[in-house]
């Protein structure tokens, strides 16, 4: 999504809602396979602006010592929109700031990926283990999700359900009826 549907997206978005989100991002390829048209597409659960300091875990961990007592504030990112939106200062590219959904007490973890190669405008969905032998280790192997992780905008492709493409019918409608 641009700029302004990002924006735009997120206004539709009920405040502290669990919402979908769904993002696509060129797969971390080994050197001699940079260049093929491989996506790894992500859909999940996923709350958007929760400010890190009112997460239950950090107010925790500032209390037991295992993290710092204040915090550190944003490395190489400045607020764009708090507590949504941020902006990368080496790139000045907008990311979305989201923290795992809570369901029932407990966070959820549940992600779906689908791996995706585009070529000649076609798109066909691939087993990423037929891809392994191509991906860096980071692509490999399965690490402990982080609470909270920023999304480069222009990757996300829907917020709940809001694509791009409704925001653009959307507007079209609403000229149609000026």
């Amino acid at each position: 999504m641009q700029n302004p549907q990002i924006i735009a997206a997120i206004s539709k978005v009920p405040k502290g809602a669990n919402v979908y989100v769904v993002w696509e991002r060129p797969a971390k390829l080994r050197a001699k396979f940079k260049g093929l048209p491989l996506f790894k597409k992500t859909t999940m659960l996923l709350r958007l602006g929760v400010p890190y300091d009112r997460i239950q875990t950090v107010k925790n961990g500032r209390q037991d010592g295992t993290l710092p007592a204040v915090n550190q504030g944003l490395k190489g990112k400045v607020w764009y929109s708090f507590p949504t939106l941020k902006k990368s200062l080496k790139t000045g590219k907008l990311l979305l700031s989201v923290q795992l959904a809570q369901v029932f007490g407990n966070e959820s973890h549940a992600a779906t990926s689908e791996w995706i190669v585009r070529s000649d405008g076609k798109e066909t969905t691939v087993e990423k283990d037929d891809y392994a032998h191509m991906l860096l280790g980071s692509e490999t192997h399965s690490g402990d999700m982080p609470q909270t992780f920023d999304l480069t905008a222009e990757n996300v492709l829907s917020i709940n359900g809001v694509t791009a493409e409704t925001l653009e019918n959307e507007a079209e409608d609403e000229a149609e009826t000026a």
